[in-house]
């Protein structure tokens, strides 16, 4: 009988710690189960087999990092407070979180995660272009502002990914980034 405390969130939030420590190929059904204190009898009662983790993982990720994050700031009437809230959460998020982003980006072709990520990305963009949209930008301009809102966030985690170096450090640095960052984009 596996542990009736361990749930399928369970291992999908051990499998992002992993994405987050070594990319999709860290999924690993003995690590994980060693990690949670289970044996791999616990992973086959909730996943049929790895790749149903990594799908499971995938959509986990897109629930808590795009619709939560969107539910969380959707209620800000002001568009450009929405933005600000919003670039700052992203922006300011712990390292790990763009950890998951750039293994995720880097896992495009992955038959359970291209589709995530094709998904989520839409989302996201639209998302952000609502808000341009509310600005009084037409629908190009909105759509072409978020693409760039948008490809900054994957960008900057990207070049925390590959380059530390190349990103000022993270102390007092993400707000006036995301200061710079809204004021380019939300302005004429």
């Amino acid at each position: 009988m596996p542990n009736s405390r361990l749930g399928p969130d369970d291992w999908c939030e051990a499998a992002l710690v992993a994405v987050a420590k070594g990319g999709l190929d860290a999924i690993a059904v003995e690590p994980l189960a060693r990690q949670l204190g289970v044996s791999k009898g616990s992973f086959y009662w909730h996943f049929k087999n790895r790749d149903a983790l990594v799908a499971a993982t995938a959509k986990r990720w897109e629930r808590i990092r795009t619709e939560e994050v969107i539910a969380g700031v959707a209620a800000i009437s002001d568009p450009r407070e929405r933005l600000r809230v919003l670039f700052n959460g992203a922006f300011g998020r712990r390292p790990d979180a763009g950890r998951i982003e750039a293994a995720f980006v880097s896992s495009r072709e992955s038959s359970a995660v291209g589709p995530v990520l094709r998904r989520v990305t839409k989302r996201r963009v639209a998302f952000i272009a609502e808000a341009f949209h509310e600005l009084g930008f037409n629908d190009a301009e909105s759509r072409c502002r978020a693409t760039v809102a948008y490809g900054a966030y994957v960008g900057l985690f990207v070049m925390r990914h590959t380059n530390p170096a190349a990103v000022p450090a993270r102390t007092g640095s993400v707000e006036a980034f995301v200061t710079d960052l809204t004021n380019l984009l939300t302005n004429r």
